[in-house]
């Protein structure tokens, strides 16, 4: 009588392939697991990066316009820079600069200018910038402040002190719309 169905050592064969074929596929979704977590942390990297890049900047720039204003015959001028925008300085504004903020602020990965004299940008994911670790979706804020020496010990900059030049202070930060 001749054998109906599988034969038995072909039931066996397709047993080992299909558990070749699942050890497979669960290395390659680990390996594309892995793959996808390093280009999520370059990504925030390069985030940090570029805004680290912008605050450096506007920093330079507003130390070449505070000696500028220092060299000048009128170096009080420089009290009149409180609360400007930085980003006037820059030969061509960031890419990611927006412009006037809006009620809720940049968008991620985004730069504003404030009513209220702020440059801010929003983290789209967790970086360190400002000299702390900030999670996704914080506005960070700088404004432009006064170098100098208070001589009258007033804690406000007048023309008593001695005006050293411009520099971006950190203001503070904010979490989500805010």
């Amino acid at each position: 009588m001749a054998p109906t169905g599988v034969a038995p050592g072909r039931a066996g064969m397709n047993i080992h392939r299909g558990l070749l074929y699942a050890v497979t596929l669960t290395a390659i979704g680990l390996l594309v697991g892995l793959l996808l977590e390093a280009l999520d942390r370059q990504v925030n990297r390069a985030e940090a990066a570029s805004a680290r890049l912008v605050v450096n900047q506007l920093r330079a720039a507003l130390i070449v316009k505070g000696a500028e204003l220092r060299l000048s015959s009128h170096p009080e001028h420089m009290l009149q820079w409180r609360g400007k925008n930085p980003v006037s300085l820059l030969q061509k504004p960031p890419r990611a600069y927006q412009g006037r903020c809006g009620d809720s602020g940049p968008a991620a990965a985004k730069w504003c200018f404030s009513e209220s004299g702020e440059v801010r940008y929003r983290t789209r994911s967790r970086i360190a910038l400002a000299g702390q670790e900030r999670p996704p979706e914080t506005i960070v804020a700088w404004r432009v402040a006064m170098d100098y020496r208070d001589r009258n010990g007033n804690g406000a900059p007048d023309k008593q002190d001695r005006l050293d030049g411009l520099k971006l202070a950190p203001v503070r930060q904010k979490t989500g719309g805010t």
